[in-house]
């Protein structure tokens, strides 16, 4: 008993012993067929001493990778293993192990599906709410403090960039980097990796009375057209919007926006009409119609009955038809008829010089898309479907 004992601690010292838990507690020589003759020794050794296999062999197929080579067939498997490669020494995980990869697995899923669940309803809660679509890439969310509405930008860049912000070629995997632009308005908290589409919630969202405080860029603008005092008459309007018919109806928008009104321009075309539908102050509905004429170009009576008309379509409650210019006694006449205001060029200057100096440039602090791409890298552009 002692000269085994001593046999077997004399194998143990050359084996590395190792758990197999899908093994069986014994094993026949005759399954393993050896071509060296001490691997056979030392196996016949441990068989005799009645090892069980679910304390296997290891050592073997270590101490002895070039010499030895051997098939093993354990239960009904039977797979085959060439010389040097131990059949218990192949990369097997527990049951549990793969029962713990298939619980993060199936957690992980229920999460990405949770999340994406989430985000469309706070997207169908915020167009419910303002009565503005945003698409996936859009991220809604709620947020406590109330106090204030802002905004803030994060331009794109190239994660190695050249001197003049393009990007540097000479690199591979060079990938745009593109950070969140985030607004945050009445209960909502959004962000987006698209500056652009930011820009056009928050002009959106001004143009439906909502007010958010200027951004950085925005305030440049302000400051920059505080210094000279903007379209302060008519001519100064005219001038500034006499290639751009629909610079002039924003202008005018932003105006009645100002004075309590919301207002929203209609499309560039197939307006139907009219060029602005807002609701006043006192809750009416009404639309607007805006010309940006000269002194000499007088609104006659035809434009008028052009706009009656389509109010006969829109039964809107008010109509008010704004120019740079003057309107003609047969003008006036008819709109009186139909009690449509009418505001010329003369009463235009009076509103604006009504309005706080503050109130009057903020037209200004709008961004636009030639101001936005400047401060892209050279080779990146913002998208225009949001200007």
């Amino acid at each position: 008993m002692c000269a085994r004992r001593a046999r077997g601690r004399e194998v143990g010292e050359l084996l590395v012993l190792r758990i197999v838990s899908n093994a069986r507690s014994s094993i026949e020589p005759e399954r393993l067929s050896a071509n060296n003759a001490l691997m056979r020794e030392w196996y016949h050794s441990l068989y005799r001493l009645n090892v069980p296999l679910p304390l296997c062999i290891e050592g073997i197929w270590i101490c002895q990778e070039s010499l030895c080579s051997a098939r093993t067939h354990i239960t009904n498997r039977a797979p085959t293993k060439t010389l040097g490669t131990s059949p218990f020494s192949s990369n097997r995980f527990s049951p549990s192990l793969y029962l713990f990869f298939f619980i993060v697995l199936i957690c992980w899923s229920l999460f990405m599906i949770v999340r994406a669940a989430i985000r469309a309803i706070m997207r169908q809660l915020f167009r419910k709410t303002y009565h503005l679509k945003c698409d996936s890439t859009v991220i809604v969310g709620f947020r406590l403090n109330r106090e204030t509405n802002s905004s803030q930008l994060t331009m794109p860049r190239w994660q190695y960039e050249n001197k003049n912000r393009s990007r540097d070629k000479r690199r591979k995997n060079n990938k745009l980097i593109r950070g969140w632009s985030r607004l945050e308005v009445g209960p909502f908290k959004i962000k987006c990796r698209f500056p652009e589409k930011i820009l056009w919630l928050v002009r959106k969202l001004r143009n439906g009375g909502v007010f958010i405080e200027l951004g950085e860029i925005e305030s440049l603008n302000v400051r920059s057209a505080q210094k000279e005092r903007h379209l302060r008459t008519a001519k100064d309007i005219y001038r500034a919007f006499r290639n751009d018919p629909f610079g002039f109806e924003s202008y005018c928008a932003w105006l009645f926006t100002s004075m309590g009104y919301k207002c929203e321009t209609t499309r560039k075309t197939a307006d139907g009409g009219f060029d602005v539908k807002f609701i006043d102050p006192t809750g009416k509905t009404g639309i607007m119609e805006c010309k940006c004429y000269s002194d000499q170009n007088v609104v006659g009576r035809t434009y008028i009955d052009k706009f009656t008309g389509v109010n006969a379509h829109e039964h809107a409650e008010r109509m008010v038809f704004v120019t740079t210019s003057r309107f003609s006694s047969g003008a006036k006449e008819r709109a009186a008829e139909f009690g449509i205001d009418l505001i010329d060029g003369e009463a235009l200057g009076g509103l604006i010089n009504e309005l706080p100096l503050e109130n009057e440039v903020m037209r200004f602090a709008d961004i636009t898309w030639q101001q936005l791409d400047s401060y892209y890298p050279p080779d990146v552009s913002p998208s225009k479907s949001y200007f």
